[in-house]
This record gives C-alpha cells, sequence and structure tokens, in this order.
C-alpha cells in the first residue's frame, strides 16, 4: 500500500505490484493461527487481492494512454501475472500491425509475422506481405525476375499467377 498511495513521493507501481505478490505468496504460507492474528489488522487475501487488482488497473492505464508497442511490451514484462495480459497482448499486436500497415512494405510485414505468430491479424498480414514481396521483388515486370521469385519462394501464395506470367 504504501508503494500505492498516490500522496506518496516514492509512489512506484513496480514496487507495489511486486510486494503485494510477495504478500500474496507469504499469506499462503501462513498457518490458520497467524492468519486469525493478521486478520485483526485487517489483512487477509481478499485485501490482498483487491489492492493487486487495483495496481494491476492502475498499471494497465499506462499503455492505454500512450498506445504504442514498446508500452505494451513493458507493461506485459513489469506485470506478468496480471489478468490484463491476454488484453495487453491483443492491443501490442494491434499496434504493431497498424504501424507496419502504415509502412506498407514486405519487410514491415515480414517483421510483424515474426514478432507476433499469435497475433489476430496474422493471416491479414501475411497476405499482405505475400503481395507487398511478389510487387517488390518483380517490379521491373522481366522474366528474370519472375523466375527468382519463383525460384526464391516456391510456396508463395502468388506461385500459380508468377507461373501463368512466366508462360
Amino acid at each position: 500500500q504504501y508503494f500505492f498511495s498516490e500522496g506518496n513521493p516514492a509512489f512506484q507501481l513496480d514496487s507495489a505490484y511486486r510486494y503485494v505478490l510477495d504478500a500474496q505468496n507469504d499469506f499462503q504460507k501462513t498457518s490458520e493461527k497467524e492468519r486469525s492474528k493478521l486478520f485483526r489488522f485487517p489483512l487477509d487475501s481478499l485485501l490482498l487481492q483487491d489492492l493487486r487488482e487495483q495496481i494491476e488497473t492502475a498499471a494497465y492505464a499506462e499503455p492505454r494512454q500512450v498506445q504504442s508497442e514498446e508500452s505494451w511490451i513493458s507493461f506485459i514484462l513489469r506485470f506478468p501475472t496480471s489478468a490484463y495480459i491476454p488484453k495487453a497482448k491483443q492491443q501490442r499486436d494491434s499496434v504493431a500491425y497498424e504501424l507496419s500497415a502504415r509502412e506498407n512494405t514486405y519487410i514491415a510485414f515480414e517483421n510483424f509475422l515474426k514478432k507476433y505468430p499469435e497475433a489476430e491479424q496474422f493471416r491479414i498480414a501475411k497476405a499482405r506481405y505475400e503481395k507487398l514481396l511478389l510487387e517488390a521483388k518483380t517490379a521491373d515486370q522481366s522474366l528474370q525476375s519472375f523466375e527468382q521469385f519463383l525460384s526464391e519462394h516456391p510456396t508463395s501464395a502468388y506461385r500459380s499467377f508468377v507461373e501463368q506470367t512466366i508462360f
């Protein structure tokens, strides 16, 4: 609670989170007799859980304001057991996809596909990658570039198109 008090000059969400996790872990190890003594403070598992949820909610608000890939990655690394992790990963993937779409190059989509193979946008990004790759590698529309594309990317979704173009 000390590190989570906003009026505290030592306010630090990371420390508050670490200490509440430690407190929850320690509380689970206490005997019934010790728990009854702690309840007089008052301190019980529900209060610790409530404090943890408050800290996670406050921490989740930070990357929502910034909306950058780095801020979501930071949240995921700093609060790995948070209930918000699935949402944070979706947000991270969404922001990363938007950045790739803005750049709109096959290299940007390739990087996205490598970094986030579990992303909801994976199929869309893969299709966009394939199309941009074909356009970039065969921009001169020469027979040689189409043949080279086919030899370098034999499993491309555009294989039949490239073969028809060659013939």
